[in-house]
């Protein structure tokens, strides 16, 4: 029995090397992927159970990604309204989903680590506990999760352009 655990392990490392929750390269440039898991997310992500959230959350970092470069100016895309855009909308994509729970240990997990500053990651960690709110009312709007998240999408988007969402910039 050993050996499963050992082929989950180095399939998911192998696909963690290629699939990221896409973060901002800089203020000025556009999205990239990148993804350097840091020692939670690792622990939590070859626990076999685990394996399918962790698929599914890039699945919706990548939709969250596509939304706020398609929606946002390029210069707001880190630590601007288009970064806290995708932070609200990824945990509203993740609870839709997967519900509030996994959703606040995938964004939690997510911003743990020495390289994250600490203005950035109470950033981060506000809109995606917002996030997790909006996509809780967007599950009670009923419907298919199609209509779930274009409801989350607008209220996010609408939020974000409020200036109702936290930034640093």
């Amino acid at each position: 029995m050993i050996f499963f655990p050992s082929i989950c392990l180095f399939l998911l490392t192998a696909a963690l090397s290629v699939r990221a929750l896409p973060i901002a390269a800089d203020s000025t440039s556009t999205l990239v992927a990148r993804y350097t898991p840091n020692a939670a997310e690792i622990r939590y992500c070859i626990w076999p159970p685990n394996v399918n959230f962790c698929f599914r959350a890039y699945a919706h970092g990548d939709e969250a990604i596509n939304a706020a470069r398609n929606s946002f100016p390029a210069n707001t895309l880190h630590n601007g309204k288009g970064d806290a855009f995708r932070h609200c909308y990824w945990c509203a994509r993740m609870t839709i989903d997967m519900g509030k729970d996994v959703a606040k240990i995938f964004g939690d997990l997510h911003e743990e680590g020495d390289d994250n500053p600490a203005a950035e990651r109470d950033m981060d960690l506000t809109n995606n506990a917002t996030g997790r709110q909006y996509g809780e009312e967007a599950k009670r709007g009923g419907g298919s999760d199609g209509d779930k998240y274009a409801r989350a999408f607008t209220k996010c988007k609408n939020e974000a352009d409020l200036g109702h969402l936290r930034v640093i910039l």
